[in-house]
């Protein structure tokens, strides 16, 4: 088979709507990804999957080869308030689910994500924006919805009546 040659089972929206659970599915503790705000210099703590975990997902999922991307980005250089120099980049992401047919790629759905980095280095500040936004991409897909949703801890989950705070007048 060739790059370009349809597949056996193509992808479609009747297809989606059926895998959309697998796609959400909450992620083993291994695909977390837990920062510390005083570690980032961000001045909060994100927890979050690992970009490697999502694209597993999809290609599990939807099979490989059934997704692509394209992104812009805006670069911009700055200088530190140490004097060196530094480079912020965003990128608006589309990610497209479909299938590689006789004339190229046909999208079956599309949807998208903004994410931005700085680094001192071109490069990282470039892959960090890269995988925010294609992260939140895929989020929309149900992908890591989890870290959206604020469920990967137990801490952010509401506490079962039974085990509710009461306080007692014991005297």
């Amino acid at each position: 088979m060739t790059k370009h040659q349809p597949t056996d089972a193509l992808l479609s929206r009747q297809h989606l709507a059926k895998v959309y659970k697998q796609l959400s599915a909450p992620f083993e503790d291994e695909a977390v990804e837990r920062t510390k705000g005083a570690q980032t210099r961000k001045g909060y703590d994100t927890t979050g999957i690992k970009y490697q975990f999502i694209v597993d997902r999809l290609n599990k999922v939807l099979g490989p080869g059934c997704f692509r991307t394209t992104q812009e980005m805006a670069v911009t250089e700055m200088t530190r308030q140490s004097g060196r120099t530094a480079f912020s980049v965003d990128v608006e992401i589309t990610l497209q689910l479909g299938n590689w047919g006789m004339h190229g790629f046909n999208p079956v759905a599309e949807v998208f994500g903004i994410g931005g980095h700085t680094s001192n280095s071109l490069a990282d500040a470039k892959k960090g924006a890269y995988t925010n936004g294609f992260k939140k991409a895929a989020a929309m897909l149900g992908v890591g919805r989890q870290a959206y949703a604020g469920t990967i801890d137990d801490d952010n989950q509401p506490i079962p009546e039974e085990f509710e705070y009461t306080e007692s007048r014991d005297t």
